[in-house]
């Protein structure tokens, strides 16, 4: 295809990669796939039990590069459960603060340095591919 967009393949990767869990109260599974992009942008979590018997799923779109979504993969669970209107069981409100602590984490200077690793995390894969 002579006429390639930026961070697209040739054709779509179909490669599925499944994740399955399970606990005494909910089974889960999941399946993750590619596509059309140059690599995966996309980040999940599926927890069946955070600590307290609560389940947590949730998946993360790259939208053009996939540091945001693992930095959010890596940090949200742990944040939520610290969040006192979690911890007050008003989960509608915890939700929405940990989201706007996430984004708040991104603008640190560590935040952002984590990013960076993760860019780079993908410069070696694209290039260990080549």
């Amino acid at each position: 295809m002579g006429n390639q967009l930026a961070g697209f393949g040739e054709s779509p990767d179909k490669t599925k990669h499944d994740h399955k869990g399970e606990n005494a109260r909910v089974r889960f599974s999941c399946t993750e796939m590619q596509g059309w992009r140059g690599s995966m942008e996309d980040a999940h979590i599926a927890e069946p039990d955070i600590g307290d018997g609560n389940s947590l799923f949730g998946v993360f779109d790259g939208h053009g590069g996939r540091e945001v979504a693992k930095f959010v993969e890596n940090h949200f669970v742990k944040n939520l459960i610290n969040c006192d209107a979690y911890k007050r069981k008003d989960y509608k409100l915890a939700l929405e603060n940990t989201f706007l602590k996430m984004d708040r984490l991104l603008l640190t200077e560590k935040g952002k340095q984590e990013l960076r690793g993760y860019m780079q995390d993908e410069v070696r894969d694209q290039e260990y591919l080549r």
